[in-house]
């Protein structure tokens, strides 16, 4: 096999994307999110749906009891008794499957079928107001509403729309005698299917587009904080808005001697010389993001010790941060000192040149 693809064009290889095990671990993990949300979601429509059931059943029974005709009426008493009853079973599982985990693993596809009874009941209903009230407007609503609040996966969303649609479609066929409102009908469900679909469909990439950009998000982060604990310099991050210290390595500790501080008693001006300082290099900062080569001295913490500090201007954690490398120059220092002396000095007399 590894022969055979090895005479076919690299360049016609390229055009196909084999997905790594890290690609489709980090879409089993967004699939797991995503069906904990339809699950959440779920069960708050469900809890919805059976206070308010009461009432749908006490108009079955007692406002429209000469309304339409019998079999409308007995149609739409029993759509609520078992929506009524399969919501309050819904309800009992959801809760039972977090206590047992076992059980999690079948809430997925109860869900599923929760939502294909419920667009199923939406089209019977629809088929059956034609005896009465000739509406379509609840299950197109419906299938919005559905789009909106469970986005998931085309495929999945057609398997639970179509069947129901073409149902919904013959039943209009069987009901609807005048063929001028019949054409109406079909044609403005069936637009409501592609909208909900479109819906879903933007919705669920989305959502896993921003799931993926938070899964990469948090490995930069990882990463930035392994780079900067083995970084060989000083390095602090700051918070801009408090000048809080977020993150300092080991070989800023031992530069400043703060290794008996704790982190949240790390003062954050330690790395601005002064106050005036400060307000320049924040100012820069703010203009170009970044200050190269700052070179101070600072007298604060131990011995005098002359450093040049890099500054750069960047999100940390959906926070605006300035992150501080530290250079130490003092044996450069005393080299410059030692050379102007030199150049000033006379070495035999002592007196300036």
């Amino acid at each position: 096999m590894s022969f055979l693809l090895s005479l076919l064009p690299f360049s016609f290889l390229k055009k196909f994307h084999f997905p790594s095990g890290r690609e489709v671990n980090e879409d089993t993990m967004f699939d797991k999110t995503n069906a904990e949300m339809l699950q959440q979601r779920v069960k708050l429509v469900s809890v919805a749906l059976v206070i308010s059931y009461p009432i749908y059943i006490y108009i079955g029974f007692s406002l429209l009891q000469h309304a339409g005709t019998s079999q409308f009426r007995h149609t739409l008493i029993g759509i609520h008794f078992t929506s009524f009853a399969l919501s309050s079973l819904y309800l009992f599982f959801y809760y039972f499957s977090k206590r047992k985990e076992r059980f999690a693993n079948y809430l997925s596809t109860i869900v599923y079928g929760y939502i294909l009874y419920y667009v199923f009941a939406a089209a019977l209903s629809t088929i059956n107001s034609q005896l009465f009230t000739g509406r379509i407007d609840v299950y197109m609503m419906l299938l919005i509403s559905t789009a909106v609040l469970c986005p998931m996966k085309l495929k999945h969303l057609c398997i639970i729309f179509i069947p129901n649609h073409l149902f919904l479609l013959y039943g209009l066929s069987r009901y609807v005698p005048d063929s001028f409102s019949l054409i109406s009908k079909q044609i403005n469900t069936t637009a409501a299917v592609a909208i909900a679909l479109l819906i879903s469909y933007i919705l669920y990439t989305y959502r896993h587009k921003e799931y993926m950009s938070h899964l990469q998000l948090k490995e930069s982060e990882r990463n930035f904080f392994t780079l900067f604990k083995i970084n060989p310099y000083p390095l602090l991050l700051t918070r801009l808005s408090d000048h809080k210290v977020l993150l300092i390595n080991n070989k800023a500790i031992h530069f400043y001697n703060l290794a008996s501080q704790d982190l949240d008693q790390i003062d954050g001006f330690i790395i601005y010389p002064t106050d005036e300082d400060r307000e320049e290099i924040l100012k820069r900062l703010q203009q170009e993001k970044y200050v190269k080569n700052y070179i101070l001295e600072a007298r604060e913490y131990g011995d005098s010790k002359w450093v040049m500090i890099n500054y750069e201007l960047l999100e940390y954690q959906s926070e605006s941060c300035i992150l501080a490398g530290i250079t130490d120059i003092t044996d450069l220092k005393a080299v410059e000192h030692e050379l102007s002396l030199h150049a000033s000095t006379d070495m035999l007399t002592g007196i300036l040149n």
